[in-house]
């Protein structure tokens, strides 16, 4: 906001124009939470003064099922596998922090050694990884065992 020449805002009240959404868990860090928004086109872009935005429909989701007080763990992983249904899909997202000591060429190769039974494109996963688009991408297929 102040690069922007805006005011910067301390405090949002409530109601519907509320950009943090009806929902927000506050984490340890104070001013820091997880929330909803109204604008929900935005939780894939890197629009952020900290906090972790979520769609309306999972922060709701995710309000009733914790208690003040849960503990909880915040993991800086922009490489993700996942495996659907004996299809395996590779999405890997840029670095808006800058964190040069993520290696995720690496962390492809270790992720792998999880899924030796899936024939995998190296090829497209590395022009997944260095395209870093946060689009989720099949790599490869294989049986489920």
């Amino acid at each position: 906001m102040q690069r922007e020449g805006k005011a910067v805002k301390t405090c949002v009240p409530p109601g519907p124009d509320n950009p943090l959404g009806k929902h927000w868990l506050g984490l340890s860090i104070a001013g820091y939470g997880i929330h909803g928004t109204i604008a929900p086109m935005s939780i894939y872009q890197f629009q952020t003064h900290g906090c972790i935005r979520a769609h309306p429909d999972d922060i709701a989701g995710l309000f009733d099922e914790v208690s003040p007080g849960t503990r909880g763990l915040l993991v800086y992983q922009r490489l993700l596998i996942a495996n659907a249904g004996g299809r395996i899909f590779l999405e890997v997202h840029p670095d808006p922090y800058k964190k040069k000591d993520v290696k995720v060429h690496a962390q492809f190769e270790e992720l792998l050694k999880s899924l030796p039974q899936f024939s995998i494109d190296r090829e497209l996963a590395t022009g997944i990884i260095r395209k870093q688009d946060g689009i989720a991408r099949q790599i490869g297929v294989g049986s489920l065992r």
